[in-house]
């Protein structure tokens, strides 16, 4: 599917969330310090309602986009519920009103968490690489709050606020903003 918006146009509405997988290029590299740079200058306004989860466990990066989509969807009134009792529902219950670097923390600590994640990520079609492995490529989350799109990559230091959008236009909004962008990738 092209990103043109007579096809995204095919897509059920709302869209709550894009996690987009991609090859880690050097190019990308070199956008990222950039972007970086710029925000760490020039400062940008984060809504206190978006759930950052830095990644600091090796290779898990998709698991950090879902749980990007999952924590920005339910916390602070969000449109995901969450099944009572669950793993997921016990795990943001405990982390939402944590700091990122606690979340961080809570994360690596989690049992229950670490198997579901071990027996899902077993069960895939590829073979899963060890914690050691050199990966090129990369998953990052795109969600809607209050009014703004962000980026939710745990391998940056802090959420990227993209400018606005809304629950109509996220959708749009997001595959423009990402077209601009320097690699190519997959929308999931």
């Amino acid at each position: 599917m092209g990103l043109d918006e007579e096809l995204l146009a095919f897509v059920p509405q709302p869209v709550h969330a894009l996690i987009l997988l991609f090859p880690v290029s050097p190019k990308y590299q070199e956008y990222c310090k950039e972007e970086q740079q710029k925000i760490d200058q020039q400062g940008q306004t984060v809504s206190p309602k978006v759930i950052f989860y830095p990644q600091t466990i090796a290779n898990a990066c998709g698991t950090m986009g879902v749980l990007h989509s999952i924590a920005n969807n339910w916390a602070h009134g969000g449109s995901l519920k969450l099944k009572e009792g669950s793993v997921i529902e016990n795990f943001m219950k405990k982390t939402v009103d944590l700091s990122p670097a606690e979340r961080a923390k809570a994360l690596e600590e989690d049992k229950s968490l670490a198997g579901v994640h071990e027996s899902h990520a077993s069960t895939g079609q590829t073979a899963t690489p060890d914690l050691a492995d050199e990966v090129d490529l990369h998953y990052v989350c795109l969600v809607e709050r209050d009014g703004h799109l962000y980026e939710l990559d745990g391998n940056k230091p802090y959420p990227i606020n993209h400018g606005s959008t809304s629950k109509d236009s996220f959708l749009i909004v997001s595959a423009i903003r990402n077209d601009e962008g320097v690699q190519s990738y997959h929308i999931l």
